[in-house]
């Protein structure tokens, strides 16, 4: 039986932001705070400013800190980078978690190597990130202002023209967790992007914690592994569920909006979980359904305060499971099957085929509800001292809750 609660699954999603972009979506905050409320969420990745060429002041990363968000802040995006580039970002980073103490959790290294260059004191390549994520790893720890907040690797190595690179898990003084941007290649299934075995290329010797501060798929289908909003909801949900079985700590769905309409000379790349005019997206419904369900009634468990559930789903294959405790007598499961749903050279999505599942127990429970997190955050089908529930599953998560 897993050790994660429902409270530590929903505690470990995130989305991505671009608050400095003040010409577009972004610079509505009070859009930006509504959004993450109703997704359930308050940890959000992004660069920091204060009013430079016109970007966003500190005074919108105060105003969501305020109201309840928590940051994963770059430390560096391209260019060339100093001591003095890195030293004037944490300065700008320590006003934010002085304005608010405890909405800065982690301080991420330079972001996508591979797609944009950096120079640290002058050094290139591999060997500058490398360098930046030192001095980061010892500023950020000797920071009086950032008590308890993580330091995460910096992306993009094992890819392009870059090796792999040291491993945090297994060379000390680099982060106290690594990192990469594991996007699903050709609208493909979820479950074996993010398996850390494959994202993970700097850590041969075995996998230590790890977070992903990128992840996705495009609701725009003309693009190259663009899928349908449906078929994003539905991957969305399975990514994040596999990432949690994995053991991943924290997953950033990128990005929270479209911050630009279809043919903006800004772009469009359709990643966005709200629509350009704020409406959610299937998927942002879902996600909202899934944390809603999850959150439900549930409490912070103590250590072996729920005793192990026995349970059994004879079908073949089986489905993929994860095992979250709710509170002192609940327990969610979530099951969920990942069969290709997209077929890119069409542009089209694939019927999946719905399998009945039978889930049995060794006794009777008080009652099992079973939840689709497209459908609601309602029950759909629920039963009361039985010891067996047959169900449906497709191609994304449902959740069977059992009350003891």
């Amino acid at each position: 039986m897993s050790g994660l609660t429902s409270l530590a699954f929903i505690a470990a999603i995130g989305v991505n932001t671009h608050i400095p972009y003040t010409d577009g979506a972004y610079a509505n905050i009070g859009n930006m705070l509504a959004d993450a409320h109703y997704l359930g969420v308050s940890n959000l990745r992004d660069s920091i400013t204060d009013g430079q060429n016109g970007a966003a002041p500190l005074a919108s990363y105060i105003r969501l800190a305020a109201a309840g968000m928590h940051f994963t802040i770059l430390s560096g995006v391209s260019g060339h980078l100093t001591d003095a580039t890195l030293a004037a970002k944490l300065k700008l980073i320590d006003r934010l978690a002085h304005a608010a103490p405890g909405s800065v959790v982690a301080v991420e290294g330079v972001n996508e190597i591979n797609n944009f260059p950096i120079t640290f004191n002058g050094v290139p390549g591999l060997q500058g990130a490398v360098d930046m994520q030192r001095a980061l790893y010892r500023a950020v720890h000797a920071d009086p202002a950032l008590p308890g907040v993580s330091v995460d690797y910096f992306t993009g190595y094992a890819a392009g023209d870059y090796g792999p690179g040291p491993s945090p898990e297994a060379v000390a003084g680099l982060a106290d967790y690594d990192n990469q941007h594991p996007y699903p290649n050709d609208a493909q299934p979820p479950s074996r992007w993010v398996d850390p075995k494959h994202v993970l290329g700097n850590e041969p010797r075995g996998i230590g914690p790890a977070v992903y501060t990128e992840t996705g798929y495009s609701s725009d289908p003309k693009l190259p592994g663009g899928v349908n909003q449906d078929v994003q909801a539905k991957y969305e949900l399975d990514l994040l569920c596999d990432a949690a079985r994995y053991g991943v700590s924290r997953v950033y769905l990128y990005e929270l909006l479209d911050a630009y309409p279809p043919g903006s000379p800004q772009g469009y790349d359709g990643y966005g979980l709200f629509n350009p005019n704020n409406t959610p997206k299937p998927v942002a419904t879902a996600l909202h359904n899934l944390t809603a369900i999850l959150a439900a009634g549930a409490m912070p468990a103590k250590p072996g305060a729920l005793p192990p559930l026995a349970f059994t789903l004879p079908g073949s294959p089986p489905p993929y499971t994860l095992v979250l405790r709710k509170s002192a007598n609940t327990v969610d499961i979530l099951v969920w099957r990942e069969p290709e749903i997209w077929d890119e050279a069409r542009h089209v999505e694939i019927p999946a085929p719905v399998i009945t599942e039978t889930m049995r127990f060794a006794a009777p429970h008080a009652r099992i509800a079973i939840f689709d997190p497209l459908i609601s955050d309602h029950p759909i089908q629920t039963a009361q001292a039985v010891s067996q529930v047959i169900f449906a599953v497709s191609d994304h998560p449902v959740i069977v809750e059992i009350t003891r």
